[in-house]
């Protein structure tokens, strides 16, 4: 603590201004791309959803939340779930269907996999080892509260559906019993 001020160059700005930029030449490219006989719709989605969610990751991060979240919410921003509502607000090509629309989700099938491998590491990159630790106590309290209740919820509900209240009753879970209710609870 010197009493001199900090000067943190953050480039948050910098980071938005990017993913402006990439949304501006997204729209340019689907305006003014020359027919060719390969559709690079896909590629472009694909390049557009890397950079985009990069960067919106970087930006979360000044919140505190673990970038892997800026990475899952562009992925439903720029998807075809918001596409509705981005459609009305951008009614023109390519957010008037997603950037990510069914068409180009098909032909990005491949990569599944290796988006999914590449989220489990992101998120198993922010785990820290001593953290879990010293949560460990913590954690296992909450799975254990979670196993009882879900199998007395399951076992109550097929314990409710085998006949004591004949309205719900299903005749097929009528010779279950109480053990047998518990039992396909587990």
């Amino acid at each position: 603590m010197s009493g001199e001020p900090q000067h943190h160059d953050t480039g948050y700005g910098r980071q938005t201004f990017i993913v402006m930029l990439l949304t501006g030449g997204v729209i340019l490219l689907h305006r003014f791309a020359v027919p060719t006989g390969v559709d690079p719709t896909a590629m472009l989605a694909l390049g557009f959803l890397i950079l985009a969610s990069y960067t919106i990751g970087n930006l979360v991060g000044v919140i505190q939340v673990p970038h892997i979240t800026g990475y899952l919410a562009a992925g439903l921003l720029f998807g075809p779930s918001a596409a509705q509502y981005i459609g009305q607000v951008l009614p023109f090509p390519p957010f008037e269907e997603g950037i990510l629309n069914n068409e180009v989700l098909e032909s990005l099938r491949v990569f599944d996999t290796l988006a999914v491998a590449l989220i489990a590491l992101t998120a198993g990159g922010e785990l820290k080892i001593e953290s879990l630790r010293r949560g460990l106590r913590v954690i296992l309290g909450v799975l254990t509260g979670q196993l009882a209740t879900m199998f007395l919820f399951v076992g109550g509900l097929v314990w409710l559906l085998s006949g004591p209240i004949p309205a719900i009753a299903v005749t097929e879970l009528a010779d279950v019993g109480t053990l047998g209710a518990l039992g396909l609870g587990l």
